[in-house]
């Protein structure tokens, strides 16, 4: 693993959307970030077996395609991944368009360093990036972003 904040860390964008994880591989990529786009559970968690990344953006509400049973969402995803593969020792972002609590409070159960609402600028998702970096895996608790803010 890159030592925390450098701009070269890898980062791992799970989004089922293709326009959406090239908007952000973009933004990530333009701040120097090495970035690893994974559209569905089966090229997550090969990413994370192979290419050991430094952070883990998220989205939720995948459509999933992987044959592992008990993986029904992205926090299943995560869960297993943790579980399964040790994926311990990175910071969590979940980016998701979905604005019910109840993601945040399972944000915070799997101990995800922050939850940024899509429709936020992509600024924000940098900035929480580098903060995530720098603090490491597993703060306590969960930061949450608003739309626009």
């Amino acid at each position: 693993m890159r030592p925390a904040g450098m701009s070269s860390a890898r980062i791992l964008v799970v989004e089922d959307d293709l326009v959406v994880l090239k908007a952000l591989k973009f933004a990530l990529q333009a701040e120097g970030y090495e970035v690893i786009g994974a559209r569905g559970a089966n090229d997550a968690i090969a990413a994370v077996k192979q290419q050991r990344p430094d952070l883990l953006i998220l989205d939720v509400s995948l459509i999933l395609d992987s044959g592992f049973s008990g993986i029904a969402d992205g926090f299943s995803l995560l869960g297993w991944m943790r579980y399964t593969l040790g994926a311990q020792d990175f910071p969590v972002i979940i980016h998701t368009a979905d604005k019910s609590p109840s993601i945040d409070q399972h944000a915070r159960e799997n101990k995800a360093f922050a939850v940024v609402r899509k429709g936020s600028s992509h600024r924000e998702l940098i900035e929480t990036v580098r903060r995530a970096l720098e603090q490491g895996a597993n703060p306590s608790p969960p930061e949450t972003q608003p739309p626009g803010h």
